[in-house]
């Protein structure tokens, strides 16, 4: 199965693939879309691949997030996306997080010292291995009401007891959620997503085998078309055109 039939076989409620067109808004192809709007600096920006081939990937200081906090985060829940940094500049960089404005914050960050973490109900989870820049990561984060786990490219590096969640938050890629943006990873984000479920350590590995290209760095592309549950890039559309010409002659 390719990439995106594995992570909608699982029907995540928010699917931001980050293959949008050059400009300031992330289209969610999930069951229930909210889309998400550049807050940090302006402009069209290029288009650039991601560890999927037929997907994309967003630069963290393009401040993406939800315009408002419309995130529902009721456990049982799980966040995805794969992350690409450049430099640590020894600073703590955000991934994947919720905020409600007032500390609470659950999701995937890296810190100053390149540890990968996880932020749960009840405290942090760190992954024991020293975090690798310049490479596809894919970071998962399931959360029930009693076990929280960290997974870095398909496998288990963390767990803790957990709690109950239910906040209503804001929600961001490539950064802290906030005005201005917060804690903005140098690198890239993509195929983020986000279940009402805790996807099972086997749906995880599957995701992350799933995915044909994470040795490649992001690179210019020019931007895709997306917005549903196929997105084509311009080169895959230009060849489906000039093979239905063929058909006619």
């Amino acid at each position: 199965m390719t990439y995106l039939s594995e992570v909608i076989a699982d029907n995540p409620l928010h699917y931001w693939r980050c293959a949008d067109p050059p400009g300031s808004v992330l289209n969610d192809i999930g069951s229930s879309p909210l889309q998400m709007l550049r807050t940090n600096g302006s402009g069209a920006d290029t288009g650039y691949s991601g560890p999927v081939s037929d997907g994309g990937s967003v630069r963290g200081d393009m401040g993406m997030q939800l315009a408002d906090s419309d995130l529902s985060l009721t456990t049982p829940f799980t966040f995805e996306c794969w992350a690409w940094q450049d430099y640590s500049a020894g600073v703590a960089q955000a991934v994947m997080e919720t905020n409600n404005g007032g500390g609470f914050v659950v999701g995937l960050a890296i810190s100053a010292g390149l540890v990968l973490q996880a932020f749960t109900a009840t405290g942090p989870i760190n992954d024991p291995t020293t975090y690798t820049k310049d490479h596809w990561h894919h970071l998962v984060l399931t959360h029930t009401a009693a076990t929280a786990i960290l997974y870095r490219d398909g496998a288990n590096v963390g767990s803790r007891a957990a709690a109950a969640v239910a906040q209503t938050l804001s929600l961001a890629v490539g950064c802290r959620p906030a005005l201005p943006v917060q804690q903005i990873l140098a690198g890239f984000v993509s195929e983020a997503a986000w279940y009402t479920s805790a996807l099972s350590a086997a749906r995880v590995l599957a995701h992350f085998n799933a995915a044909d290209q994470i040795t490649q760095p992001p690179v210019a592309t020019g931007g895709s078309l997306s917005g549903s549950s196929t997105n084509v890039n311009y080169t895959g559309l230009l060849q489906q055109i000039l093979q239905s010409v063929r058909k006619l002659y």
